[in-house]
């Protein structure tokens, strides 16, 4: 609904700013079955036009949004970083058993060279 172009139109025109709007209504909507009511959706989007003095509310929700996103990002680098320094010791065990056949097959040519001379 939000994307609907009229919808864009009429924000556009009650001077609310959709962008912050979108982001507050993150914290309202946290799960898809979530549920507010629409006197909490109303004063959202007057809280939300751009004629209004900052406020603390304003700013807390701002801010709030910013840090769970962060939070958020965390926990996704977090879990990506220990995934691939896994895989990266997976690979580095790998390159050393390799490594230690070839050094085992070279000193095995280097014995039967040696031991029929």
């Amino acid at each position: 609904m939000m994307n609907n172009p009229n919808s864009k139109a009429l924000l556009k025109k009650l001077n609310i700013n959709r962008l912050f709007l979108l982001e507050l209504q993150k914290m309202m909507f946290t799960r898809p079955d979530s549920q507010v009511t629409i006197k909490s959706c109303l004063e959202l989007m007057v809280m939300c036009r751009g004629d209004n003095p900052t406020t603390v509310e304003a700013l807390a929700g701002g801010l709030l949004s910013i840090i769970r996103e962060m939070t958020d990002m965390r926990r996704i680098l977090e879990k990506d970083m220990k995934n691939l320094g896994h895989h990266i010791e997976t690979d580095v065990r790998k390159s050393i058993t390799l490594m230690e056949k070839e050094i085992e097959a070279d000193i095995a040519v280097t014995d039967r060279n040696g031991a029929s001379v």
